[in-house]
């Protein structure tokens, strides 16, 4: 997984283990907040596929307040739900995966 900075070219991997996941986007932000003068960063949805390594970081996102709406966090072949993630996530049982190809 990687985080697409400012819609230009530059990747920056997270830390890819549990709470690094979130550090890493919280440094980001702050990042974003110095340069534009704002208090007004958000990460909008997440996804992820294991509640070990990706559920601090689902549930970062699940939890913000935003100005308007809710952000959007998912579970994808999570397996069981964990109580301490109970109703936090969107979980979704993906079993195929369909390929399209414009000519």
């Amino acid at each position: 997984m990687s985080i697409l900075i400012e819609h230009r070219d530059t990747i920056v991997p997270p830390v890819t283990y549990a709470e690094g996941k979130t550090m890493k986007v919280l440094q980001i932000m702050k990042h974003l907040q110095q340069k534009y003068s704002t208090d007004h960063v958000y990460a909008l949805a997440a996804f992820g596929n294991s509640y070990h390594t990706d559920g601090p970081f689902l549930e970062y996102v699940a939890k913000q307040k935003l100005p308007a709406g809710t952000p959007v966090a998912v579970m994808i072949n999570g397996g069981k739900e964990p109580d301490a993630y109970k109703g936090l996530f969107y979980c979704v049982k993906q079993s195929k995966i369909i390929q399209y190809s414009y000519k």
